[in-house]
């Protein structure tokens, strides 16, 4: 693949993913996008006694994705497609980065 291909292949899927990312994250989080990965680490920090940080979270959503992907090689999904669970997959590192980045952020303050 042609760089110019390339390049115009990766503007494609972050404009998808980007989409996607808006339609979902309504149901998922509040005005702040990185909630629900705030809320999901104190309750499972809570249930296992031990500390999960949000940005453990999205890792885990990342290999949940990614699980659900190889399951479904050489099936055919019944309910979200399998491009869609890649799109959720460039999601949830971007909302990684976006912890990862609040986290920094926070300590570099005190």
């Amino acid at each position: 693949m042609i760089r110019s291909e390339f390049e115009n292949l990766i503007a494609s899927i972050e404009g998808q993913a980007l989409k996607l990312s808006r339609s979902k994250s309504k149901d998922y989080a509040t005005e702040d996008v990185l909630s629900n990965f705030k809320r999901m680490s104190t309750l499972v920090s809570t249930l296992l006694r031990k500390e999960i940080t949000p940005s453990d979270m999205a890792m885990i959503f990342v290999l949940i994705k990614l699980d659900r992907i190889e399951n479904l090689v050489g099936k055919t999904p019944e309910n979200e497609s399998v491009w869609d669970s890649w799109l959720d997959v460039v999601n949830y590192m971007r909302l990684f980065f976006g912890l990862e980045k609040e986290s920094t952020d926070a300590t570099s303050d005190t």
